[in-house]
Parts: structure tokens; C-alpha cells; sequence
């Protein structure tokens, strides 16, 4: 294992200097081209005076400039934080002061929006915009445009970097109050991709295709872990016109994909208008919740030569869980076990072991587990604990799960949503898959919304599969037969449609505020 992340980047560069190393929207740049990029801006961050530790905010999309600016940055010995240029202008400025930014790399739009939103104090020294250096204007702060690629540039880059220094700040969603910057040493990032490229077996012979957000961990794992073996990446920037990002697998013989149910959907979809010859992929990862039955068979479909990979993690760990491909029947609903060089346990709420299917907090152990929070003491403090057996630090995730007896992990629910509902512990997430167990029934999600008289009013809302019908009556039905009294919802709403967030999840949070403000788009019962 490298002691720093842009290494791996290095040693790619200098084993295969004419081999391609991303293809995105600009065109196609091998290994070499790529290095001479990263070195001149790498330089310029240098003689501006930035060091190490200073925080840098990339906010470019899916870009070549992104990938540029992610390795500069932290061969510069900087900490970079990557973020999503489809936020509100406000929140990508209160990133920028949280860490106490001094460069911000960004388009020159988004850059005049987001200095309106800095106090006239900024930390923010320069900015670079990647379409433009005139168009920021009444700010005293530094502009300029990002900056031409030089073959005979010498590099300068930090070599006093070493596996404790700050590598990344990687920023939550907030969708519960202000974003937190989860703090990621070198060496955290480092035993994540270790882990990951031995069970996912990445090697040099790969083609990536990524079209999640740089801005999604998910998605920036796919350009590390690329670049760290000496593969291609092929970058896309969304899924706007999924036929055309179908046909790069087959032009470009891509072996690596991440998936996301969105993603999956997509594909089923469009490949039966237009059939893709999707034989050259080997692997097909997702992460997040269990495969569902129907994903499983549609990725099966689709890449009959793949194996499909379900994972978990969290921000706070990267990865946590994986299920081997061969185990995905023989373990439905769950999301695997531990990654290479982790533990994983599952502890009850009075803080002891739990039993094989008792559901309890999962506790995560490894050298994966974030710092801590930026900044912010008491979050990270109700996150990183004394490990209850063998001491040291330990994540406490707030994921509900239990371990079965041999050692697979089920996730059940994120404790934030758990309530009490007559004296019982509801978890959103069981009933969610008691809805999704109908075949007319594409995907679900509850919402619990508090009552002051009694106890909270349980809505669940789905969305059908297309040609299906089916009554909320039909729903109380099912839900009355397969779980207790006290699940079983007050409401049943039938959606065209489930809001997503930037990484093609539910998102409840407007979810929730759709149903406050009685603006849902139904579909008659």
C-alpha cells in the first residue's frame, strides 16, 4: 500500500505513459497527456503558496478539469473537497467557508453566483474558472482560467506527503441540516482502494465506465481506483440520453460498471429498443441497499458474463460490506460481509454484542474509518467511539442491521428514521420491502410525520410498474397480512413518480415536503 493516494496516480503514469487514460466529453488523453496537466496545475497551486493541508473545492461536474484538479490537488500536498456543481449556490459557499478554502475551481457562472454568497472576509484567495477568467466581477478575490497542460514543466510536487496528512474533505448531503465534511487521511483512502481493487479484482486490463457524480464517493472511486491500476476511465457526464452512454460500453469493450437502481432501469429500458453488446463487461457493482429480485434479474439479463457485486458503505468508511457474486442467491437481502481489512458487529442499544438476527447499530472497524467531521466535535463524537471489545477508535454508523450466523450482514434501516410507535421500534425501511414484495410494485418509501396527539401518521407512498394496477386498499391488505399491528401504515399513496436526489436516490427530504405541502403527483386508485 502507497503511503500517499497521488501516488498510485504517479506510478500508473510511469508503468504505462502512452496508454489511455480517460476518454470524456474534451476527448481521449493517455497517461502522459494526463500527468502533464496535473503538473502544471500541481505548479501553480505550489508558487501561489499553497500547502500542505490548505483546502482546495473542485466543483466542475463530471470533467476532465475535475479529474485534473483531483490529482493536483493532492500532489501539491493540499486536501481537495469535490462537490456537486447542481447544488444551490448557497450551500456550495458555505462548503467553501466551513474548510476555510483558499482555491475554488468552478465554471465562471457558478463562480459569479457563489461569490455573492462569501462574506466580504472570505478565506478564498483565487479562483480559477474553467470557460472563462473575465467574468467575475466586484470581487478582490484572485481570477484566473485554468490553467494549459506543459510537457516541459517540472513537476514540484510535495514529497513530504505521508499516510496521517489530510487527503479529503468529502461532504454529506445535508438533507438534514448543513452538509459535514467527513476529514479522510491518505491512509483511509489508501486501505479503501486496497480493499476494493482486491475483491472487486481491478487490474490494468480494465475499462471503467462511470457515469455517477465525481461529487458522489461512489462515483470518485471509480476514477481512483482507475487511475491507481493503469486502466481507462471512461467518463460520462449524466445519464440524460441513456442509449448513447449504452453504446460507449460496447465501443469502448468496458469491463467495469457501477450501477445504481436508476441506472439499471435505464438500461432495461432502452436495450429493448436498441440491443448493446454488453460482453465485455466482467464486473457490475451496486452500493447502497440489497439488490431487489428484479435488479438482480435485469443485471443478469444485461451482463450475462458479469458478476454483479452488492455492496455497502457510508461516507464515514467508504465501504463497509460486500456479498460475493456467488453468494448472491444462496444470501438474498443481504449486502455481504466485511471488506478485506476491516470488522464489522452489530451492537444492541444498551452496547452489547447482539445474537445472529438481532437487529442492533452496526460498528465499523478499520483503517477506512473517516477522522472525524470537520470542525464539528459533538457530530463526530456521536460517530467515532472506543471500540466496546477490542478499544481503539470504531464508527458508529447509525444503520440498523443484524449478522446472520455466518457473518452476513442485513441492513435494515438508518437509525435516524426509527421511531417509536406504541411503544414498538419502527424501522421505515421493513415495510418499505413488504411493499416492494408485490410484483406490481416498482419501488416504495415510507415517511413517518409526527403527530403531536398521538403517535407519528405512517405514509407509505409507492410507484407501480408500468401496466399494473392496484388500490391503496389493496396495499393495507398486504401490509395487514405480513407485518404487526403497529407497521402497518395510516396512508397509502400511489406516485407517478419518487423524487431523486444528485446520486439517483429517493429523496425524502423533499419527499417529505411534497406530502407536508399536498403538492404529491398521485395516480388515481
Amino acid at each position: 500500500m502507497q503511503h500517499s493516494l497521488g501516488q498510485y496516480f504517479l506510478n500508473s503514469a510511469q508503468c504505462y505513459p502512452q496508454k489511455t487514460a480517460l476518454i470524456c466529453e474534451r476527448g481521449s488523453f493517455t497517461y502522459t497527456e494526463l500527468l502533464d496537466q496535473v503538473t502544471a496545475l500541481s505548479n501553480l497551486f505550489i508558487e501561489q503558496g499553497i500547502k500542505k493541508g490548505d483546502r482546495i473545492v473542485i466543483c466542475t461536474g463530471n470533467t476532465f478539469e475535475t479529474a485534473v484538479s483531483y490529482w493536483a490537488v493532492l500532489l501539491c500536498g493540499a486536501c481537495v473537497a469535490v462537490v456537486s456543481d447542481e447544488q444551490p449556490a448557497a450551500k456550495i459557499a458555505y462548503i467553501i467557508e466551513n474548510c476555510s478554502a483558499k482555491v475554488f475551481i468552478t465554471t465562471a457562472s457558478l463562480a459569479n453566483d457563489v461569490i455573492r454568497q462569501l462574506p466580504k472576509q472570505s478565506s478564498l484567495e483565487c479562483l480559477y474558472t474553467i470557460d472563462s477568467s473575465d467574468a467575475i466581477s466586484g470581487s478582490h478575490i484572485k481570477c484566473a482560467a485554468f490553467p494549459e497542460s506543459s510537457s516541459c514543466v517540472e513537476a514540484k510536487f510535495d514529497e513530504n506527503i505521508i499516510s496521517e496528512d489530510l487527503a479529503s474533505l468529502v461532504y454529506t448531503s445535508g438533507s438534514t441540516g448543513e452538509p459535514k465534511g467527513v476529514t479522510l487521511t491518505h491512509a483511509n483512502m489508501c486501505c479503501a482502494l486496497d480493499s476494493l481493487n482486491t475483491y472487486l479484482k481491478n487490474s490494468n486490463d480494465d475499462v471503467f465506465l462511470n457515469v455517477l457524480p465525481l461529487s458522489f464517493d461512489y462515483g470518485l472511486y471509480q476514477m481512483i481506483m482507475a487511475f491507481s491500476k493503469g486502466a481507462t476511465l471512461v467518463l460520462e457526464k449524466d445519464l440524460v440520453w441513456p442509449l448513447a452512454v449504452m453504446k460507449k460500453v460496447a465501443q469502448y469493450k468496458c469491463t467495469v460498471l457501477p450501477a445504481v437502481p436508476v441506472l439499471v432501469e435505464l438500461f432495461e429500458k432502452f436495450n429493448a429498443l436498441a440491443k448493446v453488446d454488453f460482453s465485455t463487461v466482467r464486473c457490475v457493482t451496486n452500493t447502497g441497499a440489497a439488490l431487489r429480485e428484479s435488479h438482480i434479474s435485469a443485471l443478469k439479463s444485461l451482463f450475462s458474463r458479469a458478476d454483479i457485486y452488492s455492496m455497502y458503505g457510508l461516507t464515514e468508511c467508504k465501504r463497509c460490506t460486500y456479498l460475493p457474486p456467488e453468494d448472491l442467491e444462496r444470501k438474498p437481502g443481504s449486502v455481504g460481509i466485511a471488506i478485506p481489512n476491516t470488522e464489522i458487529m452489530v451492537l444492541s442499544d444498551s452496547g452489547t454484542p447482539c445474537i445472529a438476527g438481532e437487529v442492533g447499530q452496526l460498528v465499523v472497524r478499520g483503517g477506512t474509518v473517516m477522522r472525524g467531521y470537520w470542525n464539528n466535535d459533538e457530530a463526530t463524537n456521536a460517530r467515532i467511539k472506543e471500540h466496546p471489545i477490542y478499544g481503539g477508535k470504531c464508527l458508529f454508523t447509525g444503520d440498523y442491521g443484524y449478522l446472520d450466523e455466518d457473518g452476513y450482514f442485513y441492513f435494515k434501516g438508518r437509525m435516524d428514521e426509527v421511531l417509536k410507535v406504541r411503544g414498538k421500534k419502527l424501522i421505515p425501511k421493513e415495510i418499505e420491502e413488504t411493499l416492494v414484495q408485490l410484483n406490481e410494485v416498482e419501488e416504495a418509501s415510507v415517511i413517518c410525520l409526527e403527530n403531536p396527539d398521538s403517535d407519528p401518521n405512517v405514509v407509505a407512498l409507492v410507484t407501480l410498474i408500468s401496466g399494473s394496477e392496484m388500490s391503496s386498499a389493496d396495499l393495507k391488505l398486504h401490509c395487514t397480512k405480513n407485518l404487526e399491528a403497529f407497521q402497518v401504515p395510516t396512508d397509502f399513496y400511489m406516485l407517478k413518480s419518487f423524487p431523486r436526489n444528485q446520486n439517483g436516490k429517493i429523496d425524502k427530504p423533499q419527499l417529505r415536503k411534497d406530502l407536508e405541502a399536498n403538492s404529491l403527483q398521485l395516480v388515481a386508485s
